[in-house]
């Protein structure tokens, strides 16, 4: 079939086809053609733990809805009852569920933003919007504890889709590290996604904190968004910057990857994507 559209995606393949040819294979006993080194080691182990404290709502938003619950947070919606009551908890659940959905449906630009800007960026705003979204959640819990939650319980929902949109953008800057680790693709596609499994332990955290010091909910999320916070140097440094990634990837593939483009340009990509269909199915 003849090919019109992502020739240069073609090209870059068929390259590192013919770079893996010539790559020499260690012998047994040898240092493997691609070691990582102590100091890789130690750089990988801190973004992954920059990016499982800065996971947002998501992972645990059952134990959340339930702290969020005995703080009072929607304690309106218990009538008679007393605080917390199932009707509360349900309406929590609604609530973060709702911003979930939000947040998952505009993960769509993300992979975008990480082309247009790589990994450092999108990882730092990612974790700036996950403060951001704490702390409107710190406000929120605040205002239940003080006996003013009507006026303020609208922000659960508006600061879950920005904890949970910049949790998603934050991981992005797990895919700035595929050339860095040439060889080990599969190992970084597995612990970006283990950030997500192993934050779902933050809200047990954020409960022994509680059982020992003796605070309430409001002063451990604004712990938690203090360590995220201070997180975010750690993401700076230590993330690869766009060009830093293109770099690699020329030194790992033996040629240049092409820049994207500054600019979204979705018409002209749809038409290119419906020629490609057409002569497809022509084909």
């Amino acid at each position: 079939k003849r090919l019109s559209v992502g020739s240069d995606e073609w090209l870059a393949a068929m390259a590192a086809e013919e770079a893996a040819k010539d790559t020499p294979v260690a012998a047994a006993g040898e240092k493997p053609v691609h070691s990582i080194s102590l100091r890789q080691w130690l750089r990988l182990a801190g973004i992954w733990l920059c990016c499982t404290l800065a996971a947002g709502l998501l992972p645990g938003q059952a134990v959340f809805a339930s702290l969020f619950a005995d703080a009072g947070v929607y304690g309106q919606t218990c009538k008679k009852e007393d605080v917390p009551c199932d009707s509360q908890v349900a309406m929590l659940n609604m609530m973060l569920g709702i911003g979930m959905m939000l947040s998952i449906g505009l993960q769509i630009p993300n992979g975008i933003l990480f082309d247009l800007y790589g990994g450092r960026t999108v990882g730092t705003m990612g974790s700036s919007l996950v403060v951001l979204g704490l702390l409107l959640e710190t406000v929120a819990i605040f205002s239940a504890v003080s006996g003013t939650d009507q006026s303020t319980n609208w922000l659960v929902p508006f600061a879950a889709v920005i904890t949970d949109f910049g949790s998603m953008l934050n991981s992005y800057c797990f895919f700035s590290l595929i050339w860095h680790y040439p060889g080990s693709t599969t190992m970084i596609l597995s612990l970006s996604t283990a950030t997500y499994q192993v934050s779902a332990l933050l809200p047990l955290a954020l409960q022994a904190l509680m059982d020992c010091t003796g605070l309430h909910l409001g002063w451990a999320m604004l712990a938690f968004a203090l360590c995220v916070l201070a997180s975010i140097p750690a993401i700076w440094l230590l993330t690869p910057t766009q060009q830093d990634y293109l770099d690699q990837a020329q030194e790992v593939l033996g040629i240049p990857l092409p820049k994207p483009k500054v600019s979204f340009d979705i018409c002209d990509k749809l038409k290119k994507g419906y020629a490609a269909v057409r002569m497809d199915l022509r084909d």
